[in-house]
């Protein structure tokens, strides 16, 4: 089966001989398929479909964001500790503010600066959102 593409209808991502174009023919004399723009854009539309599904993780997509009593927090990246299972190392929004990477501990309910200071959590805060979270 030999396939003809239309000229005007380009892919960069796809990259297929079609048509020997000087010879006019199909190569080993096959008699050329062609497709209409309809049936070209619906492959591409399944090619698109599955780089989509393969590719993109939906799941760190959008910031996690819960508004209790008196804020608004946002978790805008979280990494778990691998040794320490109780341990999460995040950068946190607080009311449009937003805090470096700290290290959360669920175990002693605690946070640890960038500067190295230790501080327990805060009452309805991120530490507490953070913990109660992913603790499910």
């Amino acid at each position: 089966m030999c396939f003809l593409a239309f000229s005007q209808l380009h892919f960069q991502w796809v990259s297929v001989t079609f048509y020997d174009q000087e010879k006019h023919n199909c190569f080993a004399g096959e008699t050329p398929v062609r497709f209409s723009a309809k049936d070209m854009t619906f492959i591409a539309g399944l090619l698109i479909i599955a780089s989509l599904l393969l590719g993109i993780n939906p799941a760190i997509a959008a910031p996690i964001c819960r508004t209790t009593a008196h804020h608004n927090i946002c978790i805008m990246s979280i990494k778990r500790s691998a040794k320490y299972h109780w341990q999460y190392r995040a950068a946190v929004k607080i009311d449009a503010e937003i805090r470096p990477v700290e290290r959360y501990n669920c175990r002693r309910q605690e946070r640890t600066r960038q500067d190295g200071k230790t501080v327990p959590f805060e009452p309805d805060g991120a530490g507490e959102l953070i913990c109660t979270l992913l603790r499910r």
